[in-house]
């Protein structure tokens, strides 16, 4: 079992949840819809396209770290106590301050949050976290050849097709956010882990620009050319796919930006103890910040009290989009670092490890 930690990645995970953060400024605070100026458009275009390989950098640091790694349901259920916590909790302050309404259908959805989907990516995550240990075996059991031709069936499924075949529904494409995405993306980064590659920065970064310049030039380049067009009456109801059929996390761009920048902060080689201590502590706040800012309740209070749609249009997105976002992505941690404090009982008890223990039990039998 392998459980060293890699500063570089651990910087990767806060930077890709300070990524999400701006995807859902742009997404949920309606910047993105607002920003019609050619300026303020290219530049909010460009930073939703920069920050698109948020979710897969995370679900590619999981799979990179966890094929090592012995299964422990402790770690499901940890994750499962915090999502729960904070769905019950944030609803209740929300009712409580009048920016949500009490009742016992909502009750129950936020009690039930896994089965909900109220957090689209925990249900999906933690789905792939039951697979894992099934998985580890599969591919550590593999040559390196076949574990190549797996890949290259999981991105031909669930990459490449979506993108030349976008009007097929034959395959549960899901944008990315299906498990079987979730598996394909496991894959590769347990083979980047099985098989490392050479670091080669100024690749990995050219890789990673010009795979997020392609989506921003696949969407002006059909708002120019092809709106209205024969092409667009060609795709029929797929048409409405075109705008940004590369802003989806299981696209090729988005997928070889998302595995660039993976390999790109792997190569980072950071000696100094405190700065090690301070990333992996940040790491570790990580996934709170997502329930957080994330929250039904909280994303239509926060984004409409923030208002940074208001200024889309205006130069001043350039610095107050990352401006706000730094500021929810630092609060959001803060809030995090106090519900540690409050269950850092919980995490040393032995309770959490029974589960553990009665498996084993079972497996060994």
């Amino acid at each position: 079992m392998d459980t060293q930690r890699h500063t570089g990645l651990d910087l990767l995970r806060v930077v890709s949840m300070l990524m999400i953060v701006v995807l859902h400024a742009c997404a949920h605070g309606g910047v993105l819809s607002a920003a019609t100026a050619p300026f303020p458009a290219a530049f909010c275009q460009t930073a939703e396209a920069l920050s698109y390989v948020s979710v897969n950098c995370y679900v590619l640091l999981s799979g990179y770290f966890l094929v090592r790694t012995e299964f422990r349901l402790r770690r499901a259920l940890r994750l499962w106590t915090e999502v729960f916590f904070y769905s019950v909790v944030l609803y209740l302050v929300a009712v409580l301050f009048g920016a949500d309404v009490l009742s016992v259908p909502k009750a129950v959805k936020f009690l039930l949050p896994t089965l909900t989907r109220k957090y689209w990516f925990f249900t999906a995550y933690v789905s792939l976290l039951l697979l894992s240990p099934f998985l580890n075996r599969l591919l550590v059991s593999l040559s390196q050849k076949s574990f190549r031709l797996l890949l290259a069936v999981l991105v031909g499924l669930f990459c490449v097709w979506p993108n030349l075949l976008a009007f097929s529904d034959l395959l549960p494409f899901g944008n990315g956010r299906s498990v079987f995405w979730f598996v394909t993306l496991y894959c590769i980064a347990a083979y980047l882990r099985l098989y490392p590659a050479l670091p080669r920065r100024a690749l990995y970064l050219i890789v990673y620009l010009l795979g997020s310049l392609a989506c921003v030039a696949e969407h002006f380049l059909y708002l120019r050319f092809l709106q209205g067009g024969a092409l667009e009456t060609a795709f029929g109801d797929a048409a409405e796919h075109l705008p940004t059929l590369f802003y989806a996390n299981n696209s090729v761009p988005v997928l070889a930006s998302s595995v660039a920048l993976f390999l790109l902060f792997r190569s980072f080689t950071i000696n100094g103890a405190r700065i090690s201590r301070i990333a992996a502590r940040l790491a570790s706040l990580t996934f709170g910040v997502y329930l957080i800012h994330d929250h039904e309740s909280v994303r239509k209070w926060l984004w409409s009290t923030l208002r940074l749609s208001d200024f889309a249009n205006s130069a001043r997105i350039v610095w107050l989009l990352p401006a706000v976002c730094l500021a929810v992505f630092a609060c959001c941690l803060g809030i995090e670092q106090l519900r540690q404090l409050l269950f850092r009982p919980l995490e040393r008890a032995s309770l959490l490890n029974k589960p553990d223990e009665r498996l084993r039990k079972y497996l060994t039998e």
